[in-house]
């Protein structure tokens, strides 16, 4: 694939005077924007973009012809060129798109066709997996991606039901690892009232959080609120609450959401009446939700897309992208201690369209398209600070007979770490295999900690030859003839006894020493409480040299030990 800087803009702060809304100093970072639409202008629209562990960045986008198209950056290097994403099928409309990275690399995207169905596909090292449909039918506005920690796809989006009448209700999808379609849909909100424009987010603990736009009377006048639903590791219902408070006369617009680090819930929305946007922190640790802040930048109502906010968690911070009236867009952060949310960086120098937002290391990316036609589609990398990876635990065990190295415990590395980890056996054993998270008979692994794992190392006793096997010469005198005979003496191995007595039998071999090396040859097998055995009548002019082994109780065999 050609790869191009299409265009490179190195925008700093810009037009924050002419905005009116005032940039922190101290806070305002650098800022880079890159064109990813091509070099000629067209209809390019609906971004979405994400960073995976190695710093490789992919930004996929409707094109001109309604394909989606996508551009990769390597280790946050140039983007490439826009290509059509192989084997899509064909809509004619898109509105929301969205990109997640997993513990592997891999990125999962999915963007919709309002009123038809959503697309999924994943892209790693180049190649793309065949698109697949999900949520086919009469499918609303908004559809949004969450993975748990076995990679595990989350996919929420919004479905018309007519039970009785018509009614709209989120739904979730799951697909798990290596599968390549997601399961059956689970309603979350089958309430005969109506729900939409969701986005979900899903906490350390697999726990997933969804922000929806919620009308609680069927009826005129309509009532517009963001509610929060909140599902365990099972998907099992835990709460629902209202985000934006008990005021029922709310009109309340494409609410996003966030889970930081400390298990806090942000979720951020377009309050039409209040010609702002408006956010609530939620800490189910403490059931509490902290009072409304609006972010202050104002709220363009027209056309009803400028409503469009997204969020995302950056370690224990959280940040928002918005348009203020002008359709300008602003990245904020909030400030916790303050209870307000301060503007850090303007992003646009143009009205937008649709935008996302994405946490990576230590950039925040926002990718946006413009709102005057022919439109074109940005990406701006904003830095922050670098995040403190999460953690995952090595447990490492040994069974008797060895250890490891490092030594048996636990220790604990950053996610996605690769830890080498060494089998050491102890004298008279040999190592067997790993079990646990690992497999094989390789003393030496590397253990990919893309989740908590434990790893066992099994060893096997050896049984071990005698010690100081010696041969006496004597010469016998019969009446005609003399004959040689050889005493043998031998000392029994200590290391035989470690895992109790386990000598079934001494073998004793033999072979003349002038022929080295040619095979030993049994001649006895006795007991194992003797030490000693002759070997008598031997012709005077032959030499031999000997050997013992000592015989497990189970059959195996030592090595052998011979004599000088």
């Amino acid at each position: 694939m050609k790869k191009a800087i299409l265009a490179a803009i190195s925008v700093g702060l810009w037009m924050a005077a002419a905005s009116g809304i005032p940039l922190r100093p101290e806070a305002a970072p650098v800022i880079e924007t890159v064109k990813l639409s091509g070099l000629a202008s067209g209809n390019y629209r609906y971004p979405a973009v994400a960073e995976n562990k190695n710093g490789d960045r992919l930004a996929i986008f409707r094109g001109p012809d309604n394909f989606y198209l996508y551009s990769v950056s390597k280790m946050g290097g140039a983007w490439s060129s826009p290509v059509s994403i192989p084997g899509q099928p064909y809509l004619k409309d898109h509105l929301t798109a969205d990109v997640e990275a997993d513990s592997a690399g891999r990125f999962h995207c999915v963007w919709e066709e309002p009123g038809l169905t959503c697309v999924y596909a994943t892209f790693l090292d180049g190649a793309w997996t065949a698109p697949v449909q999900f949520g086919a039918g009469s499918h609303e506005y908004g559809v949004s991606l969450g993975l748990r920690s076995n990679d595990q796809v989350v996919a929420c989006d919004c479905r018309i039901v007519w039970v009785p009448g018509l009614t709209k209700d989120i739904f979730l999808s799951f697909k798990n690892k290596g599968e390549l379609q997601f399961g059956s849909a689970v309603n979350v909100t089958f309430d005969n009232l109506s729900s939409a424009q969701a986005q979900a987010a899903v906490d350390a603990k697999d726990h997933v959080w969804i922000a929806y736009k919620h009308e609680d009377d069927p009826g005129p006048p309509e009532t517009r609120v963001t509610r929060l639903i909140h599902l365990d590791e099972n998907n099992e219902v835990v709460e629902k609450l209202y985000a934006s408070g008990d005021d029922r006369a709310d009109a309340n617009y494409w609410p996003s959401i966030a889970v930081n680090t400390e298990g806090k819930v942000m979720s951020v929305w377009a309050f039409s009446q209040g010609n702002d946007y408006w956010s609530r922190l939620y800490d189910p640790a403490r059931r509490k939700l902290s009072s409304l802040v609006p972010l202050k930048i104002g709220l363009s109502t027209n056309p009803w897309c400028t409503f469009f906010s997204r969020m995302a968690a950056h370690g224990k911070d959280f940040y928002a992208a918005a348009i203020n009236p002008g359709r300008i867009l602003y990245l904020l952060k909030y400030d916790e201690a303050a209870s307000r949310w301060d503007v850090v960086a303007q992003i646009s120098d143009r009205g937008v369209d649709t935008f996302d937002l994405y946490s990576g290391y230590d950039k925040m990316l926002v990718v946006w398209g413009g709102f005057i036609e022919p439109t074109d589609v940005f990406v701006t990398t904003v830095a922050v600070d670098p995040l403190v990876p999460p953690t995952r635990t090595l447990t490492i065990q040994s069974g008797p007979g060895g250890t490891t190295n490092p030594a048996p415990g636990t220790y604990t590395h950053p996610r996605n770490s690769v830890v080498p980890v060494a089998a050491v056996p102890d004298p008279a054993y040999r190592f067997a295999s790993w079990s646990g998270d690992a497999s094989g008979a390789s003393p030496s692994i590397s253990v990919t900690l893309d989740a908590d794992k434990t790893v066992k190392a099994d060893f096997q006793f050896v049984i071990q030859p005698p010690l100081n096997v010696r041969a006496e010469r004597k010469v016998e005198r019969g009446f005609f003839n003399g004959y040689a005979l050889n005493v043998l003496t031998w000392d029994a191995n200590p290391l035989n006894s470690q895992p109790g007595d386990v000598v079934a039998a001494y073998r004793i071999y033999r072979k003349l020493r002038t022929e080295a090396e040619t095979q030993w040859v049994r001649i006895a097998e006795i007991p194992p409480s003797t030490r000693t055995y002759v070997d008598s009548r031997l012709l005077l002019t032959l030499d031999y040299v000997y050997a013992a082994s000592s015989v497990h109780l189970n059959g195996d065999e030592s090595a052998y030990s011979a004599n000088q």
